[in-house]
């Protein structure tokens, strides 16, 4: 029963969003833009695209504590595998799945390689609140930026404050976070003290400015390369807009991919990818093609490579 109301929720928020998205938007047209897209722009957006991916393993590979730090190729392999679940499971799932598969790939502890997940969705939103305080100038009026701007100053006063506490108290609050499954009989004592210590040591980065220095402008030139590879497509179907638009787009569609949605965040990306370009004054026909090609180009490439990334994992060695 429980599985069935998520489900319908998820086909709800799907719907709603496509719906927001096709409403007053002319088939024909679409099908035209399509066609005359130019091809070197989807190109030169895919390769950006896979640099920033790239980039992202690297950053990914060093949010690991360096004692127990896993290897390049593993953690691409399970952040591809982790592309893979979220482009055919509902809710992001491909978090979950890379956690368990870079355990398996590497001696590392998943309570350790989930906390690193944490880890990253914070750089995340740090960088993504840097680069908006930046682009206000040159950006359009955007309705939803002050409310956005807010929640983001808050959570970094929350990052803040949850760097505090780890550096006075190390792995107490990990302990008391994790005390529920040793009073349930989930866990043994000896269990639970290891899990909280492999937890609180995910967040070591964020404790050691050198390394907290490398995750950050790693996370940085990563989010400036998606606006690029956004700004590609645009140029393909030459919208004639500058930059901070892709970057724009960008920054719109990861924070709509917060919402739980279906698969691939199909809906939701269109949806964010529109209310983004209708600042610029971009038709809603127009917007929408760009966002089905650009939902594409981020979709059947890393869908593929993720496939092969699931099958390479489960060979025989």
């Amino acid at each position: 029963m429980r599985r069935t109301a998520w489900a319908v929720l998820w086909l709800a928020v799907t719907v709603a969003f496509g719906a927001y998205a096709v409403r007053g938007v002319d088939l024909g047209e679409m099908r035209d833009a399509i066609t005359r897209a130019e091809d070197r722009w989807l190109v030169a957006s895919l390769a950006v695209l896979v640099l920033a991916i790239a980039l992202r393993a690297l950053r990914w590979q060093y949010l690991f504590p360096a004692k127990n730090r896993p290897g390049y190729r593993a953690v691409s392999t399970a952040l591809l595998i982790g592309y893979f679940f979220n482009s055919v499971l509902p809710a992001r799932a491909g978090e979950a799945a890379r956690v368990v598969a870079i355990g398996r790939l590497e001696p590392v502890s998943r309570m350790t390689a989930a906390g690193t997940v944490v880890v990253e969705r914070v750089y995340d939103f740090l960088v993504v609140g840097l680069l908006l305080m930046i682009l206000v100038p040159w950006l359009p009026r955007v309705t939803w930026l002050p409310q956005t701007l807010s929640f983001l100053a808050a959570l970094v006063i929350v990052i803040a404050g949850v760097v505090i506490v780890l550096r006075r108290l190390g792995d107490r609050p990990a302990r008391w976070l994790l005390t529920p499954l040793q009073k349930l009989s989930l866990v043994s004592a000896p269990r639970l003290d290891l899990a909280a210590a492999n937890l609180t040591a995910a967040f070591t980065t964020a404790r050691t400015p050198r390394p907290a220095a490398l995750a950050f402008a790693l996370s940085l030139v990563s989010w400036l390369l998606f606006g690029l590879s956004f700004w590609f497509v645009m140029r393909a179907f030459d919208l004639g807009l500058p930059f901070g638009a892709g970057l724009l787009v960008a920054i719109s569609t990861a924070l709509g991919a917060v919402i739980p949605s279906g698969p691939a965040g199909l809906g939701v990306f269109e949806a964010a990818t529109v209310v983004a370009l209708s600042a610029y004054g971009v038709s809603g026909t127009e917007a929408l093609t760009y966002a089905v090609v650009l939902h594409a180009l981020n979709f059947f490439p890393f869908l593929l490579a993720g496939g092969i990334a699931v099958l390479l994992s489960t060979r025989p060695a």
